[in-house]
């Protein structure tokens, strides 16, 4: 009979099912590389053949971490974005009951080089459309 109930941590309630998922491998990655380091320290010492399996599970635990993070980075992004969006909309719908203060985007002379976000300050390429960081839209006000 296959086993199909998956527990979530309640604390993390705003968290996607994707970066949650990511988030329960990474943990079981390093649990189990502490789990087997301890029973092969205790069962064959200092044996150098007992570390191969500890260095495999170690390589897996580092990647699990760096898909999580990866994960969790985007997640951040599109937050950002969809707060970014629903803001503008607010703007435009806050304009009827006066008139919104728009945002003034300051760009040097030359243009040669990066730019950086009027919102967070943020480095970025000079033709790119939205902030990396914070997901701003830039072209919105040039």
């Amino acid at each position: 009979m296959k086993n199909t109930h998956c527990s979530y941590d309640s604390s993390r309630v705003g968290e996607s099912e994707r970066l949650t998922l990511a988030r329960k491998k990474m943990k079981d990655a390093w649990i189990g590389l502490i789990i087997v380091s301890v029973v092969l320290a205790v069962l064959f010492g200092s044996a150098w053949w007992s570390m191969i399996p500890r260095l495999v599970l170690f390589i897996h635990a580092i990647d699990k971490s760096t898909k999580y993070s990866r994960i969790k980075n985007e997640e951040k992004k599109l937050k950002a974005q969809q707060s970014n969006q629903n803001n503008h909309a607010n703007t435009n719908e806050s304009s009827y009951y006066g008139k919104q203060e728009q945002p003034t985007i300051i760009t040097p002379t030359s243009d040669e080089g990066p730019s950086f976000c009027p919102l967070c300050g943020s480095k970025h390429e000079r033709n790119a459309v939205y902030c990396s960081a914070c997901g701003t839209d830039l072209k919105l006000g040039a």
